[in-house]
């Protein structure tokens, strides 16, 4: 078996460097096995987003290397229960990002979302040129968690593998490692979505300049001959 672990993408020093979503957020994956992102609060990923549902996993699919790209990509069905920012076209949602096993070729993606069959989530999409992709790799995308006691319905993230940076620092978040505990119900998400929408506007907000972290040299600007 092949593995294709993040293919293509270019390579500054000893860190490998992918563009995790255009909302400004800049992963590393160094040679310990785990990515690094500029951390997105909320009302951030709502503005970034073109997209925000709640939603229920119908489908998970890996879908076969393009010609001219070796990386299976997984192609995740959402049925969409409430539309919170934007307007899905009719039918199941189709999420997309690089990742999965398609024959011989296997694509890992460390921090990236995992989808399961049957999931009830919350996720904030973006356009990129596979179509709509999770804002932020794993911070756009909730889980909802129903209590078995009954009660209000509580939302989860799983962030193992991202480690998140604190934009304004650089330094790193205590919480942007693993899976951490049910952090707020589902009803006070959708309400500071909806606050969010309206603050801002339904369009996503343009990206921002990603500054040079550590570890990343920028391309010099040529200087003009005179």
């Amino acid at each position: 078996m092949h593995i294709n672990d993040l293919v293509r993408w270019p390579v500054f020093g000893r860190h490998l460097v992918a563009l995790a979503t255009v909302g400004a957020v800049l992963a590393l994956v160094s040679p310990a096995g785990a990515s690094t992102a500029l951390r997105l609060d909320l009302e951030q990923m709502t503005r970034l987003s073109e997209i925000v549902v709640s939603g229920t996993v119908r489908s998970v699919e890996v879908l076969p290397p393009g010609e001219d790209d070796l990386r299976p990509v997984t192609e995740v069905a959402l049925e969409v229960d409430e539309p919170l920012k934007g307007e899905p076209s009719g039918g199941p949602l189709r999420v997309r990002f690089i990742g999965g096993q398609h024959g011989e070729y296997t694509t890992r993606v460390i921090g990236a979302p995992r989808f399961s069959l049957d999931e009830e989530v919350v996720v904030f999409l973006e356009s990129t040129s596979l179509g709509l992709t999770p804002v932020g790799l794993a911070q756009g995308k909730f889980t909802v968690i129903r209590p078995a006691s009954g009660g209000e319905p509580l939302i989860r993230r799983e962030l193992a593998g991202l480690r998140l940076l604190c934009p304004e620092t650089g330094e790193e978040l205590p919480c942007g490692r693993g899976q951490g505990p049910p952090c707020k119900t589902l009803t006070e998400l959708q309400r500071e979505i909806h606050t969010a929408v309206l603050r801002y506007g339904p369009r996503p907000e343009p990206p921002a300049a990603v500054l040079p972290r550590r570890g990343i040299r920028p391309d010099p600007i040529p200087t003009p001959k005179p």
